[in-house]
């Protein structure tokens, strides 16, 4: 799960988490692009994923 659920029902913590297990998981299988069948989804890797992990400098450099 991309987290949008979760953050768009006001639980930041679980939003956060589930971007750092999707950014290690991706970062782990090194992929060369990543598909999603979900609009949602893509914009929250692209944008809300940045935006969660903006105060944490290790998690912010990996999701940029």
């Amino acid at each position: 799960c991309c987290g949008v659920p979760a953050l768009y029902s006001g639980d930041k913590e679980t939003a956060t988490v589930l971007a750092e297990q999707n950014i290690k998981a991706m970062l782990e299988d090194d992929p060369d692009f990543v598909v999603t069948t979900c609009p949602t989804c893509t914009m929250s890797l692209q944008r809300d994923f940045l935006d969660l992990l903006k105060d944490n400098p290790v998690w912010a450099e990996k999701a940029a």
